[in-house]
């Protein structure tokens, strides 16, 4: 795939750099075409990675836009200093001795820039899909912590799917996890967990429930499985209050 990706590049750049020399050569000789097309391709080519994988990359895809258009318009006027400065001196080595014909029409501001966005803007889009698409397929260490719960227990680490416990249970120390195919003790204060578990809800001191679990509730109990659980006065409200805003969310 690599070595797919380094031809596909190779191939690109030697199409950029033959439609340049056309470019430059229209209203004038091959030659002329040629150390136009040999000036301005190295520019185009560090100009339009430094674009995708510092600009795009680092600025657009993490919300930073507004230093992301002050960059692109930095790094654009930088790209026409060195082209003005390059072909000037391309002029006064070739043209004022005379070694070639050198027509003026162009090495016109306009004429170099057009003809830098023609080759540059393909590959831009070209890149910055490919990097937009990494970006999606890339697993989120965020969300892969979300969704797990790695704890400590007979001196292992063992990980759980959030999404399969069922309740967690507290016996002084230590903690029981109920999940729907299997019981982990760990040695881990309640409140701890309820941190790690945002999702959950605490209906007792001695309880944490997964709402998703929750068959049947009233102020005194919820019902999870064929287990009865018992709500805490001091529980009682809030758990009421959330589980309303699960019901009507």
């Amino acid at each position: 795939m690599k070595n797919f990706q380094s031809l596909f590049h190779l191939g690109y750049w030697l199409i950029a750099y033959a439609i340049l020399i056309g470019i430059f050569s229209i209203a004038g000789e091959l030659i002329q075409g040629v150390l136009f097309a040999s000036i301005l391709l190295p520019i185009v080519v560090v100009a339009t990675y430094l674009f995708v994988y510092k600009l795009v990359t680092d600025l657009w895809f993490r919300g930073k836009k507004m230093l992301f258009i002050l960059s692109t318009i930095v790094l654009l006027a930088v790209v026409i200093q060195i082209e003005l400065l390059l072909v000037a001196s391309f002029l006064i080595t070739f043209g004022e001795y005379e070694i070639i014909k050198v027509n003026p029409s162009l090495y016109d501001i306009y004429v170099m820039v057009s003809a830098t966005l023609l080759v540059a803007l393909p590959a831009m889009i070209i890149e910055v899909a490919q990097q937009w698409k990494l970006l999606q397929e890339k697993p989120s260490p965020e969300k892969n912590k979300v969704n797990q719960l790695t704890v400590r227990s007979q001196g292992k680490n063992v990980l759980v799917q959030i999404s399969v416990i069922q309740y967690l249970e507290s016996y002084g120390d230590v903690i029981k996890i109920n999940s729907d195919d299997r019981i982990i003790s760990i040695r881990k204060s309640l409140s701890q967990l309820e941190k790690e578990l945002p999702g959950f809800i605490r209906i007792h001191r001695s309880f944490l429930v997964n709402p998703t679990h929750i068959q049947s509730y009233t102020s005194e109990t919820v019902q999870i499985n064929k287990n009865e659980l018992p709500v805490g006065r001091t529980y009682k409200d809030a758990f009421l209050k959330k589980m309303d805003l699960i019901s009507n969310g």
